[in-house]
Order: structure tokens, then sequence, then C-alpha cells
């Protein structure tokens, strides 16, 4: 049986060690793909494929999550844009009443 170590299995998944050791804890709490060989902690190709599995999942997510961030940003800024151009015919508005009040208050 192939086993790695976990500073391989690191390299082969292109995460950190300390990520191969939470990873193991969290899918592999039976330590049932973890062998003791000279008192170093070895995976099993099978915990490999656990890990990697959480790796490419939790890259999908954060992936999806950037684009619906993105999204929700344009959202934002046209909706900003959007209030910018009302609040600019308020102010035009209340410039045109405050002109008006001032040629009332002339004629009277």
């Amino acid at each position: 049986m192939t086993t790695y170590t976990a500073k391989e299995a690191a390299e082969l998944l292109d995460v950190s060690v300390q990520t191969v050791y939470r990873r193991l804890k969290q899918l592999d709490p039976k330590k049932e793909h973890q062998t003791q060989k000279d008192g170093i902690k070895h995976i099993t190709a099978k915990g490999i494929e656990l890990i990697g599995h959480r790796s490419a999942t939790a890259a999908a997510d954060i992936t999806k999550d950037k684009d619906i961030t993105a999204q929700l940003i344009n959202t934002l800024q046209a909706q900003l844009i959007e209030k910018d151009k009302q609040i600019a015919e308020l102010m035009k508005i209340a410039s045109n009443a405050e002109a008006l009040l001032l040629q009332k208050q002339q004629i009277e």
C-alpha cells in the first residue's frame, strides 16, 4: 500500500501541511487512512483522495462566492449610479422651488 507523509501530501495537493492535518482530523476521525511509520504519520492514497476532493470542493465554493460577490458589487454600483441621478434631480427641483419662492416673495 502506497502512503505519503503530510509534507508529501501537501505538495501533491498544493496545500499547506497544516491544511493536510486539519482536513485529516475533519475527514478521517477514525484514522482509517492514516498510519504511523517510524513515528511519522503517513496517509494512504484514499486519504489523499479524500483531502483532494475536499480541496477541489473548497476551491469551487470560493470561486462561486467570488462570482456572487462580483455580481453583488456590480448591482450595488448600478444602484448607486441611479440614486445619484435621483438626488441630482431632487436637488434641481429644490433649486427651482427656491427660485419660485424668492420670486413670489419679491412680488409680494
